[in-house]
């Protein structure tokens, strides 16, 4: 691999490690030996752009830093891996997105909405601007809510936090909202664009609520 590619790909490289940094530093044993091998964690896509490599990279529009992890430790100079690079090409028939965490949720006592995380994870995507869209339907008259979640570079994961708002006066029951996730990402020179999408039906719980006996003041 040429100096200029490989110094190009080591910050690609070191985020692959920071990204298990958490779970490394909860394996490592006090002393600073080396840590329990993580390898199954690392990430072995992860997709760039072109322009992210001098004179745009190899020549592919959408490429893709495959790593091959052999080990992985901590010492007590730091994290420690090694890995055998290649880059290679992406298409859409590879491009994904997914929306991971609960199906349910219920509304909390004295409250009129409920809150969940949600774990967006992509496949050999790297959105435009770092941009994931997401969209929440109501089944209050049916509306939709757009905005959009920030992705760090080079990454494939995100959270995303949605908030499942309940009316006043909606009765007791369970009420299903659909989330939707969106990202496209647009190839050098007409190169086109690969794009990934993914919904799915959130339940809502909206408890009965407690009226108050009489003389009882309310809340």
């Amino acid at each position: 691999m040429p100096d200029w590619l490989l110094g190009s790909l080591i910050p690609i490289l070191d985020l692959g490690l920071l990204m298990v940094w958490q779970e490394v530093s909860r394996t490592a044993d006090s002393t600073g030996g080396v840590a329990t091998p993580l390898v199954a964690d690392l990430p072995t896509r992860i997709p760039f752009h072109p322009g992210d490599l001098p004179g745009g990279g190899t020549g592919n529009p959408f490429p893709v830093l495959v790593a091959d992890w052999a080990d992985l430790g901590v010492t007590a100079d730091g994290i420690l891996g090694s890995a055998d690079a290649t880059i290679q090409a992406r298409d859409q028939s590879m491009a994904g997105i997914r929306i991971g965490g609960p199906d349910s949720v219920t509304v909390p006592p004295g409250e009129f909405e409920a809150s969940l995380v949600f774990q967006i994870g992509l496949s050999n995507l790297a959105p435009d601007d770092g941009i994931i869209t997401w969209q929440l339907t109501s089944p209050f008259g049916h509306t939709t809510s757009t905005d959009t979640l920030g992705l760090d570079t080079f990454a494939q994961v995100a959270f995303l936090d949605v908030d499942f708002p309940m009316p006043l006066h909606a009765s007791p029951g369970n009420y299903q909202y659909q989330l939707s996730v969106s990202a496209h990402e647009t190839g050098p020179n007409g190169a086109g664009t690969l794009a990934a999408a993914a919904s799915r039906q959130i339940t809502v719980h909206n408890p009965a609520r407690v009226q108050p006996h009489a003389g009882q003041p309310t809340a």
